[in-house]
């Protein structure tokens, strides 16, 4: 069960493996097509999923970036295992968004994890935790490429792990337990203030860059008065700053120099809102 072509490369490798996929849930075209390729029976969790899977009997039931929360009743259908696959080092980041609250946090060492599925939600026993560095101009978009990367490989750990019945459950440590709701915002508006430090400030708008792909949060921004100022590029610089939190200090062709708590930061792509319509402003 799942989404994106994260669980059509789990899939291949599986089938590379020479085991057998009786069924895939899915609302993502691309994965249906790849499916029907395959022979793979596929249906949209918008039908009758439930029935879907009660028809089989099988071993494991993967969640693999999937939407859906399964009931007990379908949790309880796999012989062996239901595992879902997390893009955090579980117990912390439990929810939605994670990488992005990573990259919030000035977090140093992530990781992804597959777990047992159980009635509550990333609660379940890990079965298998692989590394992830951030470096320091990692955005939402670099670090969830490296996450998809790293549920790729330890999915081949994972499977051969369970293939020889060596893989060794632990419990999580629930007092370490980080929760994330899909509700959850940093701050009002997504609007920051330049009286954090400048590394706070560019953490926060990395963990809002999801490149080309949808941005399931918000745009960081800053106000002037009524007016807002969407931000999507700066770069701290070196000089310490001598003015007062929010000063624009220089306004070259390339780049607005503004004071914050610590250093100096340079915006260079920033969208200003006074009114409809809106200005786009790329510098650089």
């Amino acid at each position: 069960m799942g989404e994106t072509s994260l669980l059509i490369q789990c899939a291949e490798l599986l089938l590379k493996r020479e085991h057998q996929i009786l069924g895939i849930v899915s609302p993502d075209r691309a994965i249906a097509q790849w499916a029907n390729k395959n022979g793979i029976p596929c249906i949209d969790p918008k039908n009758d999923w439930t029935a879907f899977l009660s028809q089989f009997s099988f071993d494991y039931l993967f969640s693999i970036v999937n939407s859906l929360r399964l009931p007990p009743e379908i949790l309880a259908l796999p012989r062996k295992l239901a595992i879902n696959y997390h893009d955090s080092p579980l117990p912390k980041y439990a929810g939605v968004n994670a990488t992005s609250w990573a990259l919030m946090n000035r977090e140093k060492t992530y990781a992804v994890t597959w777990h047992v599925m159980s009635e509550r939600f990333d609660e379940g026993d890990i079965l298998k935790q692989f590394p992830v560095d951030i470096a320091e101009s990692d955005t939402a978009f670099t670090l969830n490429a490296k996450c998809y990367e790293a549920a790729i490989h330890s999915f081949m750990e994972l499977t051969n792990e369970l293939s020889e019945e060596t893989v060794k459950p632990r419990k999580q440590n629930l007092e370490e337990r980080t929760y994330f709701s899909r509700s959850k915002t940093p701050m009002a508006g997504f609007i920051f203030s330049w009286n954090r430090c400048a590394l706070d400030i560019d953490a926060f708008v990395r963990a809002l860059d999801f490149g080309s792909y949808r941005n399931p949060l918000g745009t960081p921004k800053f106000a002037i008065e009524s007016d807002l100022i969407i931000v999507y590029k700066l770069e701290i610089l070196d000089s310490p700053s001598e003015f007062p939190p929010g000063t624009v200090t220089a306004i070259e062709p390339g780049f607005i120099k503004i004071s914050t708590a610590s250093y100096d930061i340079s915006c260079l792509a920033f969208k200003l809102r006074i009114s409809e319509p809106e200005t786009l402003y790329w510098l650089t």
